[in-house]
């Protein structure tokens, strides 16, 4: 098993439903039905304290990842490359 520690400067935000700050010049993303519920059970299962946090990690691992243009998961010792669907891409 190995582990590596992430450190990346982000600018992740977390606003509640009805106090976007007037002065946001960023991303608003909505997420419902299934797309929330698959967001909300990631962050649940890996333990992440909010959804900013979270996205945070998810990014930082993409970002390490570009070069390999792909991330492995190991499990029951067998190692399966995860890559985005044609459909996602460009």
């Amino acid at each position: 098993m190995w582990s590596v520690t992430l450190h990346f400067i982000m600018a992740i935000s977390e606003y509640p439903k009805d106090s976007v700050p007037t002065d946001f010049d960023g991303l608003l993303l909505g997420l419902n039905n299934g797309d929330l519920s698959a967001l909300k059970a990631a962050i649940r299962d890996w333990g992440f304290k909010d959804t900013a946090s979270f996205l945070k990690f998810v990014l930082a691992v993409m970002l390490q990842a570009k070069d390999t243009k792909g991330l492995y998961i190991e499990e029951d010792g067998q190692k399966t490359k995860v890559t985005p669907s044609e459909g996602l891409l460009k």
